[in-house]
């Protein structure tokens, strides 16, 4: 396929979003180094599920630090002394605090499920990298009980869980179940 048409190849490397047009089908991200094959169909991570948009601002930064400020003045209000000096020092300590805390706990690392023509590939974030082969990828199905996307790789189970892969959303699972069985092998 020549580079010039890039309309049925992967635009965006589904773990850093970072723009592939005009790449080659199989390299490594220029941002991330994760190795990518552009033929790859995403079924689940923030690239599948969320389109990406520059305007777009993480809500945590946001909700959180008004959040502690709020109850920063309400503590300060129960105080039996008015506001001294440290008031403004210590209410930025809290916003930082508080967004710190935020960043911490609640952000998730980029996971994604893809199939290609080489197999399905499951990134877990760090590079944590799977790659399983069709010849050894059995029937994937949806685990009501378990809120997982389960199929047989190699004599083993795989299981991907519905919170981490696909927000909770079991409608966006059963699809990407459905997906790794009708991919053309």
């Amino acid at each position: 396929m020549p580079m010039d048409d890039d309309t049925e190849l992967l635009e965006r490397c589904p773990c850093c979003e970072y723009q592939l047009r005009g790449l080659p089908e199989q390299h490594r991200c220029p941002e991330c180094g994760l190795p990518i094959d552009r033929r790859w169909r995403v079924l689940a991570g923030p690239s599948a599920l969320v389109k990406p948009s520059i305007t777009r601002i993480p809500i945590r930064f946001i909700v959180f630090p008004l959040l502690g400020i709020g109850f920063f003045e309400f503590v300060e209000w129960l105080l039996p002394f008015g506001r001294a000096w440290w008031h403004w020092p210590c209410l930025a300590a809290w916003v930082v605090l508080i967004s710190a805390v935020s960043w911490l706990f609640l952000a998730k690392p980029r996971c994604f499920i893809a199939v290609g023509p080489d197999g399905v590939v499951i990134h877990r974030g760090k590079e944590k990298t799977e790659q399983y082969e069709w010849p050894e990828v059995g029937k994937a199905g949806y685990d009501v009980l378990r809120k997982c996307v389960v199929f047989s790789a190699g004599g083993r189970k795989v299981r991907l869980s519905d919170l981490k892969f696909f927000q909770s959303n079991p409608f966006v699972a059963e699809e990407c179940a459905q997906a790794i069985n009708a991919y053309p092998r």
